[in-house]
């Protein structure tokens, strides 16, 4: 947990660095850990815009439907965005089409 309340692999999945993600998650930092505000590094990955990252947390198992605080999923990111390929991967990978944030929004 870094000063700025994230944690490095959250920093990492917002830059899509990718190998530092693969070297973080081999020791052993957890994928569906949240930071202050709920978020995992799946969802600030897709709320970046880093799809490449999207792909590789949902291929380490992170968990697609977690939502934060405020009731967003990384789908909600990904299609406030939009992002129609992170969008599609993440409905293809499991992701559940239909929840709902705090406000109701789906």
């Amino acid at each position: 947990f870094t000063q700025v309340g994230a944690y490095p692999l959250h920093l990492a999945a917002k830059r899509g660095h990718l190998a530092v993600m693969d070297a973080l998650v081999a020791a052993n930092a957890g994928v569906d850990v949240a930071d202050q505000n709920g978020r995992t590094a799946l969802m600030i990955a897709a709320a970046s815009g880093q799809g490449e990252a999207v792909k590789w947390l949902a291929n380490k198992q992170a968990c697609l439907d977690s939502a934060s605080h405020y009731g967003y999923t990384a789908l909600h990111h990904a299609a406030q965005l939009p992002r129609a390929a992170m969008v599609e991967h993440l409905l293809c990978a499991g992701a559940t089409p239909n929840l709902v944030d705090r406000e109701g929004q789906t």
